[in-house]
């Protein structure tokens, strides 16, 4: 059961995002974002279903937020010109990604503006290397980054947000792959509207796991979990960025050094003291602080 979950959950969405990327790179390269949220939304409805739309199941907004902000970033990927007009586009989309979620911990006005924050932040600080970083090392940084918040949800009992995000790391560590085969000028750019649903994917991604977590997990490792790709920012830095292979090293050595640390802070978390359904969805809020 767990092999066959894994084959048609997480490695076909996964191989047919990484094939749809490769064939819009050159007709249509704004769609590479929606290719990879086709395998968010993909991996999240083989395990479960939406109980109809608007969804009645509460975690199943994650796909849909997730192909929503892909549409709404590869529209704007021609109108967003210049810094100040993909900041507007990443706060524009960040709100509206976070007004649409209904979580428990999310529900308030002020909190839902943290959340579009956050999300806002994270793209907007991710769109430099997206846009200009298609090769290896920065897909291979983002895919580990990912990881980060899907072993988070799994630390907190939510199996199925993690393979769901699982299979969107998967992805992208294929297609990094995939540019790695083939000319440089045909590298494989994220652009705008994959950046956006990468940054995406990392913040709504532990900001689920938080809203149905009741494993006490201290908020601290969900934002770490959140801000995972950013890790690749480290191949940027004065000391490394002279070479290019020490920057696309350190570049995939900064996310895997922020994942490696939720991971550590995960394990205690992933071996329970009593068996249990490590598949079941916590349909449940967590209990309100005494």
């Amino acid at each position: 059961m767990e092999q066959h979950l894994f084959l048609i959950a997480v490695l076909l969405p996964a191989a047919v995002a990484t094939c749809a990327a490769v064939l819009l790179r050159r007709t249509a390269p704004r769609l590479v974002g929606v290719a990879l949220a086709a395998a968010c939304v993909t991996s999240a409805r083989v395990q479960d279903h939406f109980g109809g739309l608007p969804p009645t199941n509460g975690w199943m907004w994650l796909p849909l937020v997730v192909l929503l902000v892909a549409v709404l970033g590869a529209a704007a990927g021609d109108g967003a010109t210049g810094r100040q007009g993909r900041g507007i586009a990443c706060v524009v989309i960040g709100l509206v990604a976070a007004l649409l979620l209904p979580w428990p911990e999310w529900r308030a006005a002020e909190s839902r503006l943290l959340l579009g924050a956050a999300i806002a932040a994270c793209s907007a600080l991710l769109l430099p290397l997206g846009m200009h970083r298609g090769n290896f090392s920065w897909w291979c940084a983002v895919s580990l980054g990912l990881v980060a918040p899907s072993v988070l949800a799994l630390a907190t009992g939510f199996a199925k947000l993690a393979i769901t995000i699982g299979a969107v790391s998967c992805a992208c560590g294929w297609i990094g792959v995939a540019a790695a085969v083939t000319r440089p000028r045909h590298r494989l750019h994220a652009g705008i509207a994959g950046t956006m649903v990468l940054a995406c994917v990392a913040v709504v991604g532990s900001a689920a796991a938080f809203a149905f977590d009741m494993s006490g997990t201290p908020a601290w490792i969900f934002v770490l979990a959140a801000a995972a790709p950013l890790g690749a920012w480290l191949g940027e830095a004065p000391p490394f960025r002279g070479s290019a292979m020490v920057s696309a090293l350190a570049r995939v050595a900064g996310a895997a050094m922020i994942t490696g640390a939720v991971i550590w802070q995960c394990v205690p978390r992933l071996m329970p003291d009593q068996p249990g359904d490590a598949y079941a969805l916590r349909d449940v809020a967590r209990p309100p602080n005494p």
